[in-house]
């Protein structure tokens, strides 16, 4: 069956309604779409400085969900884990793997394999694998000391290319915008 849309472009009030069970669908009472919520900040470690806040999509320009649409990959907000990302199973909340990267991440899930992203760290692009557990380096920028795209920018649809600004000092005072070559390994 199609689904139906709204197509007009009028003001609908958001009604307030209690926070639904943690992997429970409920129905939206403003757009009638069926809605489930698959993280809680009870999925978190607390810790003495730090209560759990919750798990989140890092950003609507990041893909959140693999390839077959069974992991998310989330940024913990708060508790023992605060700023480390995490990919968990989508219909279980499972805890699959967490990175604590230099600086954001900028995780991008590959297009086809639902088992890797790619990720910076540093001054460098990595590619991680859910099935061997492993970080390899597709390549790296010695010449920046720090790599990203402030958030706007994700690898090329194949992988293929990658645009960075990329940062000659820890002060951010000389940066080059730089479009790489991840395939050859060189910067164009």
């Amino acid at each position: 069956p199609s689904a139906t849309f709204r197509q007009d472009h009028d003001v609908h009030p958001v009604r307030m309604v209690p926070r639904p069970p943690l992997r429970t669908p409920f129905v939206d009472p403003t757009f009638g779409s069926t809605i489930t919520r698959i993280t809680d900040p009870s999925m978190s470690e607390e810790d003495a400085s730090s209560r759990p806040l919750g798990l989140r999509h890092e950003y609507a320009r990041y893909p959140a969900l693999n390839a077959d649409n069974t992991k998310v990959a989330v940024s913990v907000m708060g508790g023992a884990h605060r700023g480390s990302f995490e990919v968990r199973e989508v219909t279980t909340g499972k805890l699959l793997t967490r990175i604590a990267p230099a600086g954001d991440p900028e995780i991008s899930w590959h297009p086809t394999d639902a088992n890797r992203f790619f990720y910076r760290f540093a001054n460098e692009v990595r590619v991680f694998s859910l099935t061997t557990g492993q970080s390899a380096t597709l390549m790296s920028f010695p010449q920046y000391q720090y790599i990203s795209t402030r958030d706007e920018g994700r690898p090329s649809d194949d992988w293929r290319y990658y645009a960075f600004i990329g940062y000659r000092d820890s002060a951010f005072s000389s940066a080059d915008l730089v479009v790489a070559d991840l395939v050859d390994k060189r910067i164009l």
